[in-house]
């Protein structure tokens, strides 16, 4: 796994360099309040990449949305604790 995060570092850093540099930035917030669908927003409490108070200005601006904030999790909830994320997504489907 790190192998390939190693070879995959130039192409992930051009998507973070395109979504948070360029005139796109800003477009997910500023659209956000037209998303008429239920949105699950699930959140690490322990994120280190982007703090879990985002969740709050996300629910603020998605008028239909719910959050969960998962603890002993850092970025990857799907990865780092599977059996939550998937427990989540059942209960926010029924």
């Amino acid at each position: 796994m790190i192998e390939r995060r190693i070879a995959d570092a130039p192409f992930e850093q051009s998507v973070l360099d395109a979504i948070a540099r360029g005139r796109e930035a800003f477009l997910p917030g500023e659209l956000a309040s037209g998303i008429e669908a239920d949105t699950l927003l699930l959140w690490c409490g322990d994120d280190q990449v982007i703090d879990a108070s985002a969740a709050a200005i996300w629910a603020d601006a998605l008028p239909r949305s719910r959050t969960l904030l998962l603890d002993g999790c850092n970025h990857m909830p799907m990865m780092e604790q599977p059996q939550a994320t998937a427990t989540a997504l059942l209960d926010f489907l029924r």
